[in-house]
């Protein structure tokens, strides 16, 4: 293979320095471990899901040592049926446990490739390989259930508000062309009968339209799409017929419905309560802090101008033509005199240089059609 110098890579959506990062971080394996305990404990009480152990003792950055993972792998099929294990029940166990991961516990497995999970049974799974895990705060959690509620409902506008409001959409963006070329997107998604679509596309097409459109999305959410696109070719490989945007849609549907909760919305009215607080404590401060810098003459106010640039150009060459007009009327008038005292070459010559000044400047404001 070639190297590609790291300068000639054109990477708007980021996609690529997002996950060098987190490659990067899969060399850790004492990282991994402590992931793989934390997801041992949210899953403790959910006997669908097995995690192994890790053998702290033996376990080091550059060894990890765990228990033994049963199962077959999950993309058998075959092997899997011959087990006597329903692959369809497989499929809809495994996408679940993709969306509690993301929706309940906002901690995510995020590679999600075939070696990495086994099928113990139709009613249990297991998971190894935790060097790349993704993670969803509260907000961004609120925001992804828009934007699934968005897809299933196909409302396209507030899907665009959605993006507006996690502020990865460009100041300068041309929102009607992204909103055109999105419907377009979404329309050859829903268009069609949905064994023939595929959510894989849907997001592939959208990380395209967010390179020509310059949107950077975070890591975490570049990696939620990456893992949805491999959950789709994994669970449709075991059920052709499974629709991953009805399997998530309870979970979107009850973090929508907690956000207007009479809870949620008093515990959100008491964090902005704390933080307007907290910033009138720190008015008096920094208030006396301007003030100081004013009195020591320690302000500086920058002013940028934008669209004068053509007016300040106009006053520029009305400027240069009054000043031209001046030394014109100046030629003449110390030509006369020269004339008059009986040097006439002089005079003549100064008549000559100010009637050829005076022609191109009465040239130029014809052309300039300003007169």
């Amino acid at each position: 293979s070639r190297h590609v110098p790291e300068s000639r890579i054109y990477d708007p959506s980021g996609m690529v320095e997002e996950f060098s990062a987190a490659i990067k971080k899969e060399m850790d394996f004492t990282l991994e471990a402590s992931y793989m305990e934390r997801f041992r404990e949210n899953f403790a009480k959910d006997a669908r899901v097995f995690i192994p152990k890790v053998h702290w003792d033996l376990t080091s950055r550059r060894v990890l040592t765990m228990e033994r993972v049963p199962g077959i792998k999950i993309d058998r099929v075959g092997l899997l049926r011959k087990n006597g294990i329903d692959a369809e029940k497989v499929a809809r166990l495994v996408v679940n446990v993709f969306f509690k991961q993301v929706f309940e516990f906002g901690l995510f497995h995020g590679d999600l490739h075939s070696g990495n999970i086994f099928v113990i049974d139709e009613e249990r799974i297991a998971f190894v390989d935790y060097g790349i895990v993704g993670r969803i705060g509260p907000e961004l959690k609120q925001r992804l259930a828009d934007i699934l509620i968005s897809f299933v409902t196909g409302d396209i506008e507030m899907l665009t508000r959605t993006y507006q409001l996690m502020e990865i959409l460009p100041r300068d963006v041309d929102r009607a062309s992204f909103e055109r070329e999105y419907y377009d997107i979404m329309l050859h998604y829903f268009g069609r009968p949905f064994k023939y679509a595929r959510l894989g596309e849907l997001l592939t097409e959208y990380i395209r339209l967010s390179s020509r459109h310059n949107i950077r999305q975070p890591r975490d959410l570049l990696l939620f799409d990456k893992c949805v696109i491999e959950l789709e070719g994994l669970a449709r490989l075991l059920y052709p017929e499974i629709n991953i945007l009805v399997e998530c849609e309870p979970y979107a549907s009850k973090l929508y419905r907690e956000r207007l909760s009479p809870e949620t919305l008093a515990r959100e009215a008491v964090s902005t309560f704390s933080d307007y607080r907290g910033l009138a404590s720190r008015l008096p401060t920094e208030a006396e802090e301007i003030l100081r810098k004013i009195i020591n003459d320690r302000i500086r106010i920058e002013f940028v101008h934008k669209g004068l640039e053509d007016f300040m150009g106009e006053i520029d060459r009305s400027s240069h033509r009054l000043t031209l007009g001046v030394i014109v009327a100046a030629l003449l008038i110390a030509s006369s005199w020269v004339t008059a005292a009986g040097f006439s070459i002089f005079g003549i010559f100064g008549y000559v240089i100010a009637a050829f000044l005076g022609l191109w400047l009465g040239i130029q404001i014809l052309r300039s059609g300003k007169f």
